[in-house]
């Protein structure tokens, strides 16, 4: 095999094994926090409600995360399946959760 094709492929590992689809969720609500604490005085309180949703959110997915790493250390493909499915089953319980309300 190719020395050049192997270390590709050693370098896409190392990023798969670093950025996952938990943290990109958790990266998300940070930034929503931090929209959300800049329009605090424009939003008239509602920001308020946000922070404390996506903060919630953010803790419970970085936990999440941080889970999963610690119980399947090295086997990204496991990582980023069980992390995917866990995203899909949250949004489809909130989007159940908004349409009954």
């Amino acid at each position: 095999m190719n020395k050049n094709v192997i270390y590709k492929t050693q370098g896409l590992g190392k990023v798969l094994k670093i950025v996952t689809p938990l943290l990109l969720a958790t990266t998300y609500c940070l930034y929503k926090i931090f929209m959300a604490a800049i329009n605090i005085q424009e939003s008239e309180g509602w920001s308020i409600f946000e922070l404390t949703i996506y903060l919630q959110t953010m803790l419970i997915l970085a936990t999440l995360d941080f889970i999963i790493r610690f119980v399947f250390k090295r086997k990204i493909f496991q990582i980023w399946v069980i992390e995917i499915i866990l995203l899909i089953i949250g949004i489809w319980y909130f989007l159940n959760f908004i349409i009954k309300l």
